[in-house]
């Protein structure tokens, strides 16, 4: 089996770790979202101007829904009308989605669905998404070759035509190649859509083993060196009960997007591209609406997200716009 369908199987499949994964503070390990709403507000500020009529913000990769019930909240707050949208395949998560979503917008629905073709009613699709595409699954490359699993071990074979064709556009030795193409299938078949993410990666080629795995905050790699094929037999006993991710490499994905004739909006490092996002005017409009004292045990969340030894800089955010 190739290592990418393994991995399929690992994080959505019937067991898959997705379907009852632990994320937050009290979890596995956390992410911008599950810090603090400011980091969905701060998105809201930046959406608020690029809403047009029937406009449909659409999260993708949503988990317990945190962000687009953040989004919608600050939106609702400033009077802008839009439908709120998550593709969500595993429905273990489409009734937490709705829950969270319900506990904090009254007057407004969440419509879930699995896949992009209900969107094409819509004028202006406005995607949203934090940590997706380091969980989509990917091939582990290494000189010609990449990994499959056999008998449970990992072993490198003979690569493809198309993953040593991707390594070759893009000077790739070794390293985790994403397996992209349907999913930006589904981008093309839309008309129009901004596109506003923010994920861990790469943005310079290490030709390094990044893949590791996630469980009671704790960080283990596949790999014993980054540079070598040697790798931690006993992996597989974690099946779906961990997360495995990868560093982004945002040369491939830059390079998807813009085949599908999208422009880039915005590239940079987390704590700068929420402040062109409008994170000061998010917070004022917090002290505003929850008061200076709730703002007060916020700020130091707040700084987890923008610190550079925290997210701030590890992060990478960027919107890619098709008109």
């Amino acid at each position: 089996m190739e290592f990418s369908k393994y991995m399929q199987e690992w994080l959505y499949g019937k067991d898959g770790y997705y379907r009852h994964s632990k994320i937050g503070v009290s979890g596995d390990f956390y992410t911008s979202t599950s810090v603090s709403d400011i980091f969905g507000y701060s998105i809201a500020n930046y959406i608020s101007k690029l809403i047009t009529k029937n406009a449909a913000i659409v999260e993708i990769g949503a988990n317990t829904g945190n962000l687009i019930a953040s989004v919608a909240y600050f939106l609702n707050n400033h009077n802008i009308e839009a439908k709120y949208i998550t593709i969500e395949p595993l429905k273990e998560l489409v009734k937490i989605q709705q829950n969270t979503f319900n506990q904090r917008i009254k007057d407004k629905e969440l419509i879930t669905t699995d896949n992009f073709e209900s969107l094409k009613s819509y004028d202006n699709i406005i995607f949203i998404s934090n940590e997706l595409f380091d969980a989509f699954p990917c091939e582990i490359y290494d000189s010609e070759d990449m990994a499959f699993i056999e008998h449970g071990n990992l072993i490198f074979k003979k690569a493809s035509n198309k993953i040593k064709q991707i390594a070759q556009k893009f000077n790739i030795q070794r390293g985790e190649i994403p397996i992209l193409d349907d999913f930006f299938k589904n981008l093309e078949s839309l008309q129009k859509w901004y596109f506003i993410s923010f994920d861990y990666g790469l943005v310079e080629r290490k030709d390094e083993f990044t893949l590791r795995f996630y469980k009671n905050h704790k960080t283990r790699n596949l790999f014993l060196s980054p540079n070598k094929r040697k790798y931690k037999r006993d992996f597989i006993h974690d099946f779906g009960q961990c997360d495995i991710t990868y560093e982004v490499n945002f040369e491939i994905l830059k390079d998807y997007f813009l085949s599908l004739n999208a422009k880039e909006v915005l590239f940079g490092r987390q704590n700068r591209i929420l402040v062109d996002m409008g994170l000061d005017m998010a917070c004022n409009w917090y002290i505003e609406h929850f008061g200076f004292e709730s703002y007060s045990k916020e700020s130091s969340k707040i700084r987890t997200l923008i610190d550079p030894s925290f997210l701030g800089e590890r992060f990478f955010g960027f919107c890619y716009c098709k008109e």
